[in-house]
């Protein structure tokens, strides 16, 4: 519990490039700017959203998406949202230790928002983590359904990514 942390979306959104310009970590790196200095401590259940996603898929196409969900939040709950996200959340310089914890931040967070474009279902962390969401989901009643924002350039891209999410 000492190792979670959350982002506050005011960052985020002044850091848009983590997403607009990601990518695998693989391909990427960890990037040049200290990223986990960008995330706090967070106690469990005061983070809003766990952000499961796919940095393969369109980063503009996520950011567009995740701007119009936290608008929507914003509505709700007159508050920005605190998210957690892998790159920013994660310390990458211990990143095996951190990654033991996943079902931890999982479970600290009040909820999951998916983005999802054409690579989402075959990437096997994003399958992992809502494997992990489902399975706490099946003994809380008070979990939340996932929120799931489909990513496409258009609809027929949109209806292949909602097809293999259900495959």
């Amino acid at each position: 519990m000492r190792r979670f942390r959350a982002m506050a979306w005011e960052t985020l959104s002044s850091h848009q490039h983590i997403i607009t310009h990601g990518g695998l970590l693989q391909d990427v790196g960890a990037g040049v700017e200290a990223f986990y200095d960008m995330s706090a401590p967070c106690t469990i259940g005061n983070c809003d959203a766990f952000w499961s996603h796919s940095w393969s898929d369109s980063g503009s196409l996520t950011m567009q998406a995740v701007r119009s969900w936290v608008r929507t939040f914003h509505n709700q709950t007159a508050r920005l949202p605190s998210i957690w996200l892998d790159k920013v959340c994660l310390d990458q310089t211990s990143i095996a230790d951190d990654l033991r914890c996943l079902p931890v931040f999982l479970a600290g967070c009040n909820s999951i928002l998916v983005t999802s474009g054409t690579t989402y279902s075959s990437r096997l962390w994003c399958a992992f983590e809502l494997f992990v969401y489902f399975s706490m989901a099946i003994q809380d009643d008070l979990r939340k359904a996932p929120t799931i924002l489909i990513l496409g350039v258009d609809a027929l891209e949109k209806s292949r990514v909602r097809t293999s999410l259900l495959a």
